[in-house]
């Protein structure tokens, strides 16, 4: 069996680790056995999905060069002895590592890069501006350059990105849940008991990280102006920094007087994300950013439908099954929340199910999974 070498940087447990965990989990390890090298320690939940895959993950920690050094060399040997048919560098830092380990190895391996779909903007200072442009230095080196869409592509390419051997990918690597309606009924009530909720809450809900690129202001000058229309109407927030611990943010919420209106759910597990998601009647997300977020396609899959930003990344898949409003535009948030408030539940689902039909057509595992297959056979067999 050949093997397959991950190399990531970033040891949190978001949408980009997630997505490798789901890859690694799959067919494709029958094939091409994996291991992850990470250059930063795991956090506990991060280790504890590792191991329930039974993935090994090799720790090279930058802050302590002598053991980092031992490691090293005992993987090189390794690699020399059973080279890897595939070196993959996972994020931008990630494609940095996953050259060097692919010249130190002797180069036999493919090497293969992924690109996100965009410059994150908490990439600051001269650090995060040097590996960016180790990167475009160092594009030429991979066999294969992996983006999630065009428009990531050809901003690449914009900023000098060697592209001949880029690949576009549109698929993500998600496992997509069976959907019961009673699911949905059931973890639905259990949020309503758990925030202490009437039955005729209408459940609006985002997922996402406390950062720059989300754009709460809007969604919060939108529910002050839904809340005096629909006074049912409550918004769950979950995910990183969106926490009562978030002063900041909760002193906002409350000088829009949402205190009893917007719910601050802060990090979730895997399990209590999907009960999340599939319990909201809409989902919603106001974004900077030209991107597709990982929730809004979980959120669709659960048949849950979206009103979002307008970006060139969610028109293909949101427009023609959800709504998506202007940027910074809360008068359009609130309308539109409006328009699925008034929808019976029937019409609502309709919706949703043709929402969760979208996202079947182009984000399964097994598609993702099939590109994956496709493409290391090529590199491998030549």
């Amino acid at each position: 069996m050949a093997a397959s070498i991950y190399v990531i940087t970033n040891a949190r447990t978001d949408s980009t680790t997630h997505e490798l965990i789901k890859l690694l989990d799959s067919p494709l390890r029958d094939q091409y056995s994996p291991l992850v090298v990470c250059f930063a320690p795991l956090n506990y939940e991060l280790k504890r999905q590792f191991e329930q895959i039974a993935v090994p993950v090799c720790i090279i920690e930058r802050d302590q060069p002598r053991k980092a050094k031992i490691v090293l060399q005992h993987l090189i040997r390794h690699w020399r002895e059973h080279p890897p048919a595939v070196i993959h560098g996972w994020d931008y830092a990630g494609n940095i590592l996953a050259t060097v380990l692919w010249r130190l190895s002797g180069r036999k391996a493919h090497l293969i890069w992924a690109l996100p779909n965009h410059t994150p903007p908490e990439i600051k200072g001269w650090k995060a501006r040097l590996i960016l442009k180790l990167n475009q230095w160092l594009s030429d080196q991979p066999q294969r350059l992996l983006f999630k869409k065009i428009e990531s592509l050809n901003h690449h390419q914009a900023l000098g990105y060697q592209v001949r051997y880029a690949k576009v990918l549109t698929k993500y690597p998600l496992d997509l849940p069976e959907i019961y309606p009673q699911h949905h009924y059931t973890q639905r009530q259990a949020l309503l008991n758990r925030l202490h909720l009437s039955d005729d809450t209408f459940l609006i809900g985002c997922i996402t990280r406390f950062e720059p690129s989300f754009d709460y202001q809007t969604l919060l000058q939108a529910a002050a102006l839904a809340s005096l229309h629909y006074p049912n109407m409550r918004w769950i927030w979950a995910g990183s920094g969106l926490d009562y611990d978030n002063k900041a943010l909760y002193q906002q919420i409350k000088n829009y007087g949402l205190e009893q209106h917007v719910f601050l759910l802060g990090n979730q597990s895997d399990s209590e994300l999907n009960d999340l998601v599939s319990a909201f009647d809409l989902a919603t997300l106001a974004s900077r950013l030209d991107h597709l977020p990982t929730f809004l396609i979980k959120a669709m899959a659960y048949a849950i439908p979206v009103v979002a930003t307008e970006v060139k990344a969610l028109n293909p898949l949101v427009n023609a099954t959800g709504t998506l409003v202007p940027h910074a535009q809360p008068q359009c948030f609130s309308a539109a929340w409006g328009e699925y408030y008034h929808m019976s539940h029937t019409a609502r689902r309709a919706c949703g199910l043709r929402a969760r039909q979208q996202v079947l057509e182009r984000y399964t595992l097994q598609s993702i999974v099939d590109s994956y297959q496709t493409m290391f056979s090529r590199l491998t067999t030549g």
